[in-house]
């Protein structure tokens, strides 16, 4: 939002002298902390101590947050008034833009505090596997056809891997979950030795095999408890959209 709003220095130069020679009053208020919430008026409409916060943590000095913000009414006022109809659209917009955002903000802090430890416990024991964990060292080739793919994959069987490249650099080894197109699960379930593929994967067809493997660090359960909540809170939050979507009268056009 700030970014929208932010005028150019002449463009704030410009405005100040536009406030002088039409003589629109506006009055400061006296600071948030007395009480008054508004820390500016312009033509009677109040601009609130919410509208310059981000600004002054973002370093601006309260007198040059609350200018800009009086620039900004004063632009506003005047797009309505010259800029009916494009002015509406941007405020629907805007406006859509922020109640989605305060739906997600809101329903966010709601469904994480009804996620118990009970919870948690569940899903770390149902989807912490060590497997997911383990560290593995490979080597691959990636081929433009099957046939090329099926030619390295037959001569990896019988130990020619000379046109092989590792899998990672330095130690050669690499956590499953880190392995590329997801194959993390099955490479930590191939002997060492063993050859996976051709696999069909979005850049041509893979050929890998593995060469050696070893324990990764688990993580704790306590160490797991933020990222555990934050992914069950997405998934209450995708299974209330796919509700609302279930719910709702769509049509593209």
């Amino acid at each position: 939002m700030q970014k929208l709003f932010k005028a150019s220095t002449a463009a704030t130069c410009a405005a100040i002298a536009i406030i002088a020679t039409v003589g629109i009053v506006f009055a400061l208020r006296a600071p948030p902390n007395s009480g008054d919430d508004a820390v500016a008026t312009v033509n009677g409409a109040s601009i609130p101590n919410a509208e310059i916060v981000l600004a002054i943590k973002n370093g601006t000095d309260r007198a040059n947050a609350i200018d800009t913000a009086i620039n900004r009414a004063i632009f506003a006022a005047a797009a309505e008034k010259e800029y009916g109809p494009q002015a509406a659209a941007a405020v629907k917009s805007v406006t859509r833009e922020i109640l989605a955002q305060t739906y997600l903000s809101e329903s966010s802090k709601r469904y994480g505090a009804e996620i118990t430890d009970a919870d948690i416990n569940t899903w770390y024991t149902q989807n912490i596997r060590p497997d997911d964990f383990k560290l593995i060292k490979a080597k691959y080739i990636l081929a433009t056809s099957r046939d090329v793919a099926q030619a390295a994959a037959d001569a990896a069987k019988v130990g020619d891997t000379k046109k092989f490249e590792p899998l990672t650099k330095g130690d050669g080894f690499l956590p499953a979950q880190a392995i590329p197109y997801n194959l993390g699960p099955s490479l930590a379930k191939t002997k060492i030795g063993e050859v996976l593929g051709p696999l069909t994967v979005r850049d041509g067809m893979l050929v890998i095999v593995v060469d050696a493997e070893k324990d990764g660090a688990v993580p704790t359960l306590e160490a797991s408890k933020d990222n555990i909540r934050n992914i069950l809170v997405r998934e209450k939050l995708s299974a209330k959209l796919a509700e609302l979507r279930a719910q709702a009268t769509i049509s593209l056009k």
